[in-house]
């Protein structure tokens, strides 16, 4: 999860937000803060996390380290929800607003190709039940024409294990 996020807050932070900030300077430094504020908010959640482990490891008592590692997770959690409510309700309009369809799709891609294999293998896992037929079979072409070879025949083993039988047949008779 904590992989998942870092990677979102810096796809957006370096692809998206340099360009939406050239239509609307406030939301995109409004964005920067919410991302600095639930970074700083993940890190001490990570870090208690790992104390935690090195601890118990250790035979350590952990009980109140456990405490303060639940505090802070539903800490972060929240401030996240609320962010990506405000993503969704406010900057997702705009987004829609500015940029065409074309313009957003050239995000995705870029946002993808600047991703390690195994992130994109990890992150896919969860997006791609999530995404409508079409939009998996736009995502995939690009990604069977620009990623190597195995790397896409990776991508469609983790698919294969996240859809419906029917769903993952009528995606490789798609894409073929």
């Amino acid at each position: 999860m904590f992989t998942f996020l870092k990677q979102h807050a810096n796809d957006e932070n370096t692809i998206v937000l340099p360009e939406f900030e050239k239509k609307e300077p406030s939301v995109g430094e409004h964005i920067r803060n919410e991302h600095h504020k639930i970074e700083q908010m993940q890190q001490q959640a990570e870090d208690l996390l790992a104390e935690l482990h090195s601890k118990s490891q250790a035979g350590e008592d952990v009980s109140s380290l456990g405490a303060k590692l639940y505090d802070s997770y539903h800490s972060f959690h929240n401030e996240y929800l609320h962010h990506m409510l405000d993503e969704e309700q406010n900057v997702q309009p705009l987004l829609w607003k500015h940029f065409t369809d074309e313009e957003l799709m050239a995000f995705a891609m870029r946002i993808m190709g600047s991703m390690k294999p195994e992130i994109l293998l990890m992150i896919f896992r969860y997006i791609a039940p999530a995404q409508s037929h079409l939009e998996r079979v736009m995502v995939l072409k690009g990604m069977k024409i620009s990623a190597p070879p195995q790397v896409f025949e990776l991508m469609m083993e983790n698919i294969k294990g996240v859809l419906p039988e029917k769903d993952y047949e009528h995606l490789t008779r798609e894409l073929q």
